[in-house]
């Protein structure tokens, strides 16, 4: 357990370093807003055009609006700039350094993505759910299609 509190450690110092740049989230929620908007204003049109009840491929507009909030959240929640980060390391030769410390590499970017991780799900993902779930709507029905 001891061994884990270096990584512990970073993951914590990442989460606090990311809470310094709050305004970037706030205009990432209010973007990634605007696209699940712009794209229920097409799936909207284009559901209107086919006749009220329309299904698509087995969802509905409901089903399909539900399945565009969830997943621009969860995007939210996993994506990591960690990989950009690493490649920049490696291209700088800053590497070394991760690799002269006493913890591995490995877990240290392992703890970056963690703190990152859980920055995004607290302040990103959780406050766009606040936005887009009564702005939307949730469809809690199942989808009734088949996998081909």
């Amino acid at each position: 357990m001891i061994a884990l509190l270096p990584y512990w450690h970073i993951a914590r110092l990442t989460l606090l370093r990311l809470m310094a740049y709050r305004m970037r989230f706030v205009t990432g929620i209010a973007t990634y807003a605007i696209f699940v908007g712009g794209q229920w204003f097409i799936w909207k049109a284009i559901f209107e055009a086919r006749g009220p009840g329309a299904e698509i491929g087995g969802l509905t507009l409901a089903q399909l609006t539900t399945y565009l909030a969830v997943g621009y959240m969860a995007r939210s929640a996993y994506f990591t700039n960690l990989d950009s980060e690493i490649a920049g390391k490696f291209q700088n030769g800053d590497v070394a350094l991760d690799l002269m410390k006493p913890i591995s590499p490995l877990g240290q970017w392992l703890a970056l993505a963690t703190g990152e991780c859980a920055f995004r799900v607290l302040f990103f993902a959780l406050p766009m759910a606040c936005v887009l779930v009564p702005v939307f709507g949730v469809s809690s029905r199942p989808c009734s299609c088949s996998p081909s």
